[in-house]
């Protein structure tokens, strides 16, 4: 994820690269792995993130920025709401339990002690400011005296805690959709789709998303030319990705024609109409798996 913010980076200073989307799937990328770094080393394994909240000026005039940003609100939304209902309980229940006398009295205040506290905010975030450049410095001293072995076992634990590094499912299409790409496929999860009418073509090796078969669709259709040659079950992260391989074989084995495309010379293999399947989340190939 850090190499593919890189380079998305590298491509917006230096070549006017303006993809609206994958900054927002950077943003959310870069985010999640604040998150499992809070837990893995700033000593908050139990820590909690709230809904992802897109930048105010996110919003332009793109369909799938439009809805993946309504998506996102809709969580919030929720959130919210779930938020908001508990906090009507408790005024409920204050409401009950004492005169509007009181609790105007009580909201008045709440106001001179939020007045107070807004005037003494700036500076006490100037002393945690400073504070924290102090503990910052203290940290890096230590750490450059920590001796390799700790560091090390640091690494491993971390690494081992990958469950924290939960992307949702269209973030994790993203970097499927990088790896399809380095390998020589031209796709794009949501805009080379069959419900948008992306056909196989001759002379190109296209993975295609959301496939129907008869037993669902396919997270993509890899098509080497006309020839259907595999199919590809995309996993969000924390999922056991090896487990989702058994769905890949279903779309094998429910795979139908329905245009031009062929199937590969020598089919049926058993009762699997398509020879390769595949389950990722985005992630290295770990052999032993």
């Amino acid at each position: 994820m850090f190499h593919e913010i890189r380079k998305k980076g590298n491509a917006a200073t230096h070549e006017g690269y303006d993809d609206k989307g994958i900054a927002l799937n950077c943003l959310k990328y870069a985010r999640s792995l604040g998150v499992w770094f809070h837990r893995n080393y700033g000593g908050a394994k139990n820590f909690t993130a709230g809904p992802f909240v897109p930048p105010v000026n996110a919003a332009e005039k793109n369909a799938a920025i439009q809805q993946e940003l309504g998506r996102l609100a809709a969580e919030l939304a929720a959130s919210e709401a779930a938020k908001q209902a508990a906090v009507d309980q408790v005024a409920l229940a204050q409401t009950r339990a004492a005169e509007e006398a009181e609790l105007r009295q009580l909201a008045e205040q709440l106001l001179v002690e939020a007045e107070t506290q807004a005037e003494d905010a700036q500076e006490k975030i100037a002393e945690i400011s400073e504070q924290f450049e102090t503990q910052l410095n203290a940290v890096q001293a230590v750490a450059v005296q920590t001796p390799a072995q700790e560091i090390q076992q640091l690494v491993v634990e971390s690494q081992q805690d990958d469950q924290n590094l939960d992307l949702d499912e269209r973030a994790t299409r993203k970097l499927i959709d990088v790896k399809l790409a380095a390998a020589g496929w031209v796709v794009d999860s949501e805009t080379l789709t069959y419900g948008k009418g992306v056909r196989p073509q001759k002379h190109k090796n296209m993975a295609i998303a959301e496939w129907p078969t008869t037993d669902g669709r396919a997270d993509y259709i890899l098509f080497a030319g006309l020839q259907v040659v595999g199919t590809v079950e995309a996993k969000r992260q924390a999922k056991n990705v090896y487990g989702a391989i058994d769905q890949a074989k279903r779309y094998s084995r429910g795979y139908e024609i329905k245009g031009a495309e062929q199937l590969v010379a020598g089919y049926p293999w058993q009762n699997y109409r398509i020879p390769f399947v595949f389950a990722t989340d985005g992630g290295e190939y770990l052999k032993q798996l």
